[in-house]
């Protein structure tokens, strides 16, 4: 006859060791998967602060092609150097600069009428927002049409290029004639998280003369 082989089980010991392993394995999927995901939203949070530099970036472009040469407007081009402090930090730049541009003017039971106005472009310091500002140049600032370009804007920095036998790019721009080019650095923040930021810079030649 034969003898029936005896079934073994886990040992207590056995057990707790296998516990040990898998409780390891979790810990370490774990934290694989949460650095997974803070690396795929960084991603997704830088992608969208390139999106909206971009499209800032084509709104000032679009102005600056639009720009009318100075014999038909009133309004000089100018160029203004700010620079804010934060609280507890350095400062930032908030620079400001206003072009004369064709705009229209509707009013109500008549056509819109073309007119000239003025763009300025300016970072609002309290809401760290970049604020295009379309002033028909017949009217008073309070009138003008504020456009928010964009929002987490930390540093807006502009700078003029003279042209031939210019010293290089200009802080400030207030010249009776137009610069050869203007090159437009911001650096963009996301709040959440607020340590998440990119620096970007385009360059818009000018050529209304």
């Amino acid at each position: 006859m034969r003898t029936p082989l005896k079934q073994r089980g886990f040992s207590l010991v056995e057990l707790i060791i296998a516990i040990g392993i898998l409780g390891v394995v979790s810990t370490i999927g774990a934290v694989m998967f949460i650095r997974m995901s803070d690396l795929w939203g960084g991603m997704l949070h830088r992608v969208d602060l390139d999106i909206t530099a971009d499209n800032a970036f084509d709104t000032i472009g679009r102005d600056v092609r639009g720009l009318l040469p100075l014999g038909l407007a009133d309004k000089p081009f100018t160029g203004i150097r700010g620079d804010s402090e934060s609280e507890g930090g350095p400062s930032f730049a908030c620079d400001q600069f206003s072009f004369p541009v064709r705009m229209w003017v509707r009013q109500p039971s008549e056509p819109p009428l073309e007119t000239v106005g003025l763009a300025t472009y300016a970072l609002d310091r309290e809401s760290h927002s970049l604020i295009r500002t379309l002033t028909p140049v017949s009217a008073s600032d309070s009138e003008g049409q504020r456009t928010l370009i964009a929002a987490g804007v930390s540093s807006f920095r502009v700078e003029y290029d003279p042209g031939p036998g210019g010293a290089g790019w200009l802080p400030e721009w207030k010249e009776s004639r137009l610069p050869r080019a203007i090159r437009v650095s911001i650096v963009l923040m996301n709040p959440d998280p607020p340590n998440e930021q990119i620096a970007r810079k385009a360059v818009f030649p000018v050529e209304a003369e």
